[in-house]
């Protein structure tokens, strides 16, 4: 952090970058059908949503859920 990036820094961090993009797109498109690939990259794009918003796109089941209630309705999932 007290010197500037060398070229090749900023490329294996933009790198990684994608790969998790990559990622959190597949598993969206899967989790969520309504949800295209198209429309996740074009138009929702790499924004971040407050919960309600993101419960109204259809990113999550419950805008207002907590940290225990997320916990527990996954503990009840994973049985």
């Amino acid at each position: 952090p007290f010197r500037p990036w060398k070229p090749d820094e900023g490329a294996s961090l933009k790198d990684a970058m994608d790969t998790f993009y990559t990622r959190f797109v597949s598993i969206v498109t899967t989790a969520r059908p309504n949800i295209t690939k198209d429309k996740l990259v074009n138009e929702y794009g790499a924004h971040v949503f407050a919960a309600k918003i993101a419960e109204k796109l259809g990113y999550v089941d419950f805008g207002t859920s907590d940290y225990a209630e997320a916990v527990q309705s996954l503990a009840s999932a994973a049985q």
